[in-house]
């Protein structure tokens, strides 16, 4: 505990059964000597702020969090049944929703709502899809559940457009150590072998917020990194029986707390409902065997309606039967 030298005057001056009385001091002295006790016997806080991502991936309680990757479609005419409107106002208008316009509704469908939140990130490699996110998440600012972090996985030569654009974080290689260093935002080291982790952490400069383990058993790798570092593991999305579900338990079991599901979203009308299945299932020890009908637009919760279902649908995903 710190003391002001002010209130230690005081507390040395009643010791040796000296009194000034309030009433005869200045008002500036005692103003002063009221701030000088609120010091003495308050401690100062000198904690950092805690860093928005690290935060976000790693829970105090040392429960799993999940993330979602959104990949632009390159021709919007091949993903599934795009949901291109809603339904507004009593005379149940349709209200066509641009590219952008859609976007930005997922983007706050993942932050979660009056149920708590829902992906603990978002990750992107497209700069202007990362561009409407991070707008759409600075909106939840002061609000609960409160913004995403919307991270940046895509080329290093996008990495400053990326952070000026609004990114929480960026994705780099071990060959990026100088770019990352200067960078100004959290870094998320993509490694793939010890030699790689080596080289970053024997950089006392570098920071070591975050490591993306990758590589034919990830697990691994996770031994080579900081113990105070977020290990991220990933896991392909929509596999055949589900397969992701048990793959990302697996790597959880092996200590890497932190899950992404890479193309979780992809501008479909199953974004929603599959990254709820996702982290439903990859954040509980519930079955997955139970199915649901096939599922479109605000029926399956992509506007916010009232279906809030986790399960994957029997006939299986429409994405992955095109």
């Amino acid at each position: 505990m710190r003391c002001a030298p002010f209130a230690a005057l005081l507390l040395v001056a009643s010791a040796f059964g000296l009194h000034f009385p309030v009433a005869a001091q200045p008002k500036s002295l005692q103003v002063a000597r009221s701030a000088a006790v609120r010091m003495a016997f308050y401690p100062v806080n000198t904690k950092k702020a805690a860093s928005p991502v690290k935060t976000a991936l790693k829970k105090r309680s040392g429960a799993q969090t999940v993330s979602i990757e959104y990949v632009a479609p390159s021709d919007p005419s091949n993903v599934a049944s795009i949901d291109a409107g809603e339904v507004a106002g009593d005379g149940r208008r349709t209200v066509e929703l641009s590219a952008d316009e859609r976007l930005a509704r997922l983007s706050g469908e993942l932050r979660g709502g009056r149920e708590g939140s829902l992906a603990a990130a978002i990750w992107t490699s497209d700069l202007p899809s990362l561009g409407v996110i991070a707008k759409e998440q600075s909106t939840a600012k002061g609000d609960f559940p409160g913004p995403c972090p919307v991270i940046f996985s895509g080329d290093a030569a996008d990495a400053e457009a990326a952070v000026a654009a609004g990114a929480t974080g960026v994705v780099l290689s071990a060959s990026d150590l100088e770019q990352g260093k200067a960078l100004g935002v959290e870094i998320i080291w993509a490694v793939s072998s010890e030699t790689e982790v080596e080289a970053i952490v024997a950089d006392d400069a570098a920071p070591e917020d975050a490591f993306l383990l990758s590589g034919p058993d990830p697990t691994t790798l996770k031994a080579a990194i900081p113990s105070a570092a977020v290990a991220v593991a990933a896991v392909d999305a929509m596999q055949a029986d589900d397969a992701e579900v048990q793959a990302g338990r697996d790597l959880v079991g092996a200590g890497c707390k932190a899950l992404l599901v890479r193309g979780a979203c992809v501008g479909d009308s199953e974004d929603v409902i599959y990254s709820k299945f996702a982290i439903k299932e990859l954040t509980s020890k519930r079955s997955s065997t139970f199915a649901i009908d096939g599922h479109t637009g605000s029926t399956n919760g992509h506007f916010g309606g009232a279906r809030s279902s986790y399960a994957s649908p029997k006939d299986g995903w429409i994405r992955v039967r095109q």
